[in-house]
């Protein structure tokens, strides 16, 4: 399986915020390995940054991202998601070798905050 985000980034700032939520990911997930009751598994995750300069000399930052799971057994259903804010959109969202539902885009809400600009796609492999 294959998945493929686009995400394009307008405000310098934000990108480095980003890149640093980012590794941060990418580091729990390494204290936070797979254990005994763990069904899937991240084999392999690729992610490409590049940046590029507008017309009006605003940057921007693309990141592609693909990531391949490993499945033991399949359950019924998995959710796979990707959170974003205003200053970002996704642009591509591409799932080989499995069916996969519409992605669904919709705002982030998150009990005892009065406003976030905090958006998640996600969609479901069956």
């Amino acid at each position: 399986m294959d998945i493929t985000v686009l995400l394009v980034n307008k405000d310098c700032l934000r990108i480095i915020q980003v890149l640093c939520s980012f590794f941060l990911f990418l580091l729990s997930l390494n204290l936070y390995g797979q254990t005994k009751e763990n069904n899937i598994i991240i084999s392999n995750k690729e992610d490409i940054f590049e940046f590029k300069c507008g017309k009006k000399g605003e940057i921007f930052m693309e990141n592609k991202s693909s990531t391949e799971y490993l499945c033991h057994k399949m359950p019924k259903i998995f959710t796979i998601s990707n959170f974003y804010d205003e200053t970002s959109e996704i642009r591509k969202v591409n799932v080989k070798g499995v069916k996969a539902s519409r992605p669904q885009y919709i705002s982030y809400i998150e009990e005892g905050i009065f406003y976030s600009d905090s958006k998640v796609c996600y969609f479901n492999l069956e």
